[in-house]
C-alpha cells in the first residue's frame, strides 16, 4: 500500500472531516519526502527499536465488516511506513473475547489496540458514553460525524482517557442508524403494542421499545439470529449493515427505518501504551488510525447504499415512515429516554453541550455546502 500525502488525506476526508485529521499528520510523508525517513525532531525510524503491537475485534475477518476493514488499514498503513519494523498482529472473531473484554484488556494493559468498540460496549467504563442514545437526535451520519470530529467529540474523547486510561484514536458509523425488524409490519404506533424485541442491555434504549407499547428482550447477538427464526421475540434494531452480516434477512420479513439510534464504532488504545511510545511512534499510530476511519467510513457508505437495495432483493420490504410517523416516535420516546441519560451521565451539561454542538455543527454543515 502507497503512504498518502497530507493532502491526499485531507482531500480523502473532505472539509467535513478535518477535525479527524487535525494533529494527525506529523508523520504523512510531504511532496518531495520519502515516507518514513525523517521524522520528529530529526529523527528517523533507523533509530528506533523493532516492536509489535495486537489489535483485537469482534468481526470475522469480511469486507463487509468496518472493524476488520479498519484493522487492516491500521495495520498495513503502520508496517508499510516502517517495512515491518513496527509488527500489527490482527486477532480477529473475537478470539481475545468480547468487545467489553478487549476493552478491559486495554484498561489492564494486556492488550494494545481494539477496533470497532460501540458505545454501547464502552458505556460502562465511561457512562458519559450514553449521550449517543438521545433518540433522533442526529438526522444524518454526516451530522454525527461533524460533532464527533470537532470540538465536542474532542472533549469527550478526552475526558474519556482521563476517566479510563483509554484513548480513542478513531471512530466511524456502525452502518448508520439502527432501525426496526420485525416479521409483520410495523407501520403505526398502534403496531408496537405488546411486541417482543430483542435489544441490547442499554437501559436507556430499553426505555425507548418499553415508551412504545413494547417489550424489550435482551438477548446475546450470537442468540439473536435463532430468537428471531424461533419466534422468541417478534423484532430487533440494528443498523441496515449489521444486520446483513447477521443474515437477518433470512428470518425477518419487514424493516421499520425509523433510525431512531446512532451507533458509533471506535478504535482505541491503552494510554499508557501509546504514552511509552517512541514519539515517531506515537505520530504514526495517530496517523494510521487517522487512515483507518476513513477506510472504515468509507466502507460503511458504501453498505448504506447497497445494504437496503440487496435487503429488497431478498424479499425483505423496507419501510419509510413519513414525517407524521416520524413526529409520534420522536415525541412518544426523545424526552423519557434522555431523562435516564441525564441520570446516568457523570454531569448533565454532557447532554446540554451535545445539543448545542448538534446545533453548530447544522449551522456548519450548511455552510460547507453553500461554499
Amino acid at each position: 500500500m502507497a503512504r498518502i500525502s497530507r493532502r491526499q488525506l485531507l482531500g480523502a476526508v473532505g472539509a467535513g472531516g478535518v477535525g479527524l485529521v487535525a494533529g494527525c499528520t506529523d508523520l504523512i510523508a510531504g511532496e518531495d519526502d520519502e515516507a518514513g525517513e525523517t521524522g520528529l525532531d530529526g529523527g528517523t525510524l533507523d533509530e528506533l527499536p523493532e516492536i509489535s503491537a495486537t489489535i483485537g475485534y469482534d468481526a470475522a475477518e469480511s469486507r463487509t465488516a468496518e472493524s476488520h476493514v479498519a484493522a487492516v488499514a491500521f495495520q498495513e498503513y503502520v508496517e508499510d511506513a516502517t517495512d515491518g519494523q513496527f509488527d500489527i498482529e490482527l486477532a480477529s472473531g473475537g478470539s481475545l473475547g468480547s468487545d467489553s473484554e478487549m476493552a478491559e484488556q486495554i484498561q489492564d494493559g494486556t492488550l494494545e489496540l481494539q477496533s470497532g468498540a460501540s458505545e454501547g460496549h464502552l458505556g460502562p467504563f465511561y457512562p458519559n458514553f450514553n449521550v449517543y442514545a438521545i433518540p433522533f437526535i442526529f438526522e444524518s451520519v454526516e451530522l454525527a460525524t461533524h460533532v464527533l470530529d470537532h470540538e465536542y467529540g474532542e472533549r469527550l474523547f478526552e475526558d474519556f482517557r482521563e476517566s479510563t486510561g483509554m484513548r480513542i484514536i478513531g471512530h466511524w458509523d456502525n452502518g448508520g442508524f439502527r432501525s426496526f425488524s420485525f416479521n409483520q409490519e410495523v407501520t403505526s404506533m398502534e403496531d408496537f403494542e405488546g411486541l417482543d424485541i430483542r435489544m441490547q442491555e442499554i437501559e436507556s434504549h430499553n426505555e425507548l421499545v418499553r415508551q412504545l407499547g413494547a417489550n424489550p428482550t435482551p438477548i446475546d447477538w450470537g442468540e439473536t439470529y435463532t430468537a428471531l427464526d424461533q419466534g422468541v421475540v417478534d423484532g430487533h434494531d440494528n443498523a441496515i449493515p449489521t444486520m446483513l452480516m447477521g443474515d437477518i434477512h433470512e428470518v425477518q420479513e419487514f424493516i421499520l427505518m425509523s433510525q431512531h439510534f446512532y451507533s458509533a464504532g471506535h478504535m482505541l488504545c491503552g494510554d499508557d501504551w501509546y504514552q511509552d511510545l517512541e514519539p515517531l511512534y506515537q505520530s504514526l499510530v495517530r496517523e494510521a488510525s487517522t487512515f483507518a476511519s476513513l477506510e472504515a467510513r468509507r466502507q460503511t457508505a458504501a453498505i448504506r447504499e447497497t445494504g437496503r437495495e440487496y435487503m429488497e432483493e431478498q424479499g425483505v420490504e423496507v419501510y419509510d415512515p413519513s414525517e407524521e410517523f416520524l413526529e409520534e416516535l420522536r415525541n412518544a420516546t426523545q424526552d423519557p429516554v434522555e431523562d435516564i441519560i441525564r441520570e446516568e451521565v457523570e454531569d448533565e451539561s454532557w447532554v446540554d453541550d451535545l445539543y448545542d454542538a448538534v446545533e453548530e455543527s447544522r449551522v456548519q454543515l450548511a455552510e460547507e455546502e453553500l461554499s
